[in-house]
């Protein structure tokens, strides 16, 4: 997605639409950069950290775009995921959840946060939990991205949800780095990190119960 750096900030307030597409967004294109002073630039990226902590954000004027940036086959294809799952990671750790209201009134319902697992998760479990989550809050639940220890599994699963579209799994051959929790990264709009934690806590407990 492209966002204009001189005209982005009026866009994010007056269109919802923009918003949205901007949270969901695997790579941001930063447009107009030579046109806008360097407040307004670094108000920009410091907006497109809340709206979408986890997406690759290049300047379009500064940053080298070539095809593989902008198609992402890193993104499907299982040889270059390790490191893409890397890069959201390293930036998820250096955000917090967000819930800015200057950033007018469509952004301010807007809400990133992450959710840290210690010990192996049920597959089965985790799909029930998604799968309730997605079916109970539909479009208000824009993105999900994890990294998944998962029981059973020898490598990390790594998962990517966009509203209801659910790419399909995928096992890697090694971990990114030495953690071996399994961390999942939100997206939601006015859907809080409580509830979503609750959720799964009373999937867990059914599981459990019924093991």
């Amino acid at each position: 997605m492209t966002v204009d750096a001189v005209n982005g900030t009026r866009q994010f307030v007056e269109n919802r639409e923009s918003v949205k597409q901007a949270a969901v967004a695997d790579r941001l294109v930063l447009t107009k950069t030579d046109l806008a002073t360097p407040q307004a630039v670094e108000t920009m990226h410091a907006r497109l950290a809340v709206f979408n902590p986890s997406a690759q954000v290049v300047d379009a004027n500064n940053d080298v775009i070539g095809p593989d940036l902008l198609l992402g086959s890193d993104l499907y294809d299982p040889g270059h995921r390790a490191a893409e799952v890397r890069a959201w990671l390293e930036e998820e750790g250096r955000s917090h959840a967000h819930q800015h209201s200057e950033f007018g009134r469509h952004a301010a319902d807007i809400t990133s946060f992450h959710l840290v697992f210690e010990k192996a998760l049920d597959w089965t479990a985790f799909g029930i939990w998604l799968t309730m989550l997605l079916n109970r809050h539909g479009e208000r639940v824009l993105r999900i991205k994890g990294i998944l220890n998962v029981a059973g599994c020898r490598g990390p699963v790594v998962v990517q949800y966009v509203q209801h579209l659910a790419h399909p799994p995928v096992e890697l051959q090694s971990w990114p780095d030495q953690n071996r929790d399994s961390r999942v990264v939100f997206i939601t709009r006015n859907v809080s990190e409580a509830h979503v934690r609750d959720l799964f806590t009373a999937v867990e407990k059914l599981a459990t119960n019924g093991a």
